[in-house]
């Protein structure tokens, strides 16, 4: 279930300090759930429903641990801790927990600018930290990447990419 499968990241990613050993242990959970997913699918242990559900888990377990990465690497070099929260929500088939082996993972991406931290300063590092998310969790590795897709929010792809909260 995603409580187990985003456990299994957080205890991965806590054993590294580096954003790209956090990646390889996000995406080594993730390619082990699509593999554990796609045997359960061929042996008939598991429903059309079961497999949407499974594969949405194995993202949102991609998308917290690489947010952790993203998040370490663009403080780093910004030297300072981040001036915001961000919020990652699952839109289309990511929301509705129907993903399938080959789909992407519409999101919207929301921050939240701490207290006493300027709003232009905290949407330069939220767009920083969501280019890297979309970056690191793209990459071809051993598994296939996970395309991270922000063009169902409001305005599409001709809207900010990472909206305030307050907006």
């Amino acid at each position: 279930d995603r409580a187990t499968t985003v456990a299994s990241v957080n205890f991965a990613v806590s054993r590294h300090d580096e954003p790209e050993g956090i990646i390889w242990a996000t995406r080594a959970v993730r390619r082990r759930e699509i593999v554990r997913t796609g045997i359960a699918d061929l042996a008939r242990l598991i429903d059309l429903e079961g497999v949407g559900a499974a594969l949405t888990d194995a993202a949102v377990a991609a998308l917290t641990g690489g947010l952790q990465a993203a998040q370490l690497g663009v403080a780093r070099r910004l030297g300072r801790p981040l001036p915001t929260r961000l919020l990652v929500v699952g839109m289309g088939p990511l929301g509705g927990g129907e993903l399938g082996y080959g789909s992407d993972a519409d999101v919207l991406f929301v921050d939240d600018p701490l207290p006493g931290e300027g709003e232009s300063a905290a949407q330069e590092a939220a767009v920083s930290v969501v280019s890297e998310l979309r970056r690191l969790l793209a990459r071809t590795g051993p598994e296939p990447g996970l395309d991270v897709d922000p063009d169902l929010r409001p305005e599409g792809r001709n809207g900010p990419l990472v909206r305030t909260l307050d907006s």
